[in-house]
């Protein structure tokens, strides 16, 4: 597989940096999501996004952690207010927003509602944490 070197202990990959797959104004405002291997117990993901590009609410099946490595991201847990159908009876203390960027990384637990916003150009890796058992990535559909 292109970017990736396969041993017999070790998988070394060089493709986590990627543009984004579609031009400015071309659909809706989201990131590029390429996973980029499934590896034993994890599988890894490279995240694009260009400037206002949102991952809207969503949770992922198994925990991830994702790396901050261009640009900056703000990356929100629980229900984020810009995107909760029911903003105003939201409590503000329940969701937390931090700003990934080259160095940072969040580890988000299973089941937890995330969301992710770039305000400039930015790329992430997310890592999610597959275990033993095939895991299902599903991405958030389109409203």
């Amino acid at each position: 597989m292109k970017g990736m070197s396969i041993q017999d202990n070790f998988t070394y990959i060089t493709d986590l940096r990627g543009e984004h797959s579609h031009s400015e104004g071309e659909g809706r405002a989201v990131p590029t999501v390429k996973k980029v291997a499934d590896l034993d117990g994890a599988r890894i993901i490279r995240l694009t996004f260009r400037a206002g590009d949102v991952m809207a609410d969503h949770q992922a099946p198994a925990p991830i952690v994702v790396l901050g490595q261009e640009g900056s991201i703000e990356f929100t847990v629980g229900a984020s207010s810009t995107e909760a159908p029911n903003s105003s009876q939201q409590d503000p203390d329940s969701s937390h927003t931090v700003t990934l960027s080259q160095g940072s990384a969040i580890h988000v637990a299973a089941g937890q509602v995330h969301s992710l916003r770039a305000q400039e150009p930015a790329q992430a890796t997310l890592i999610l944490f597959t275990g033993s058992q095939p895991v299902e990535f599903l991405p958030h559909p389109p409203k």
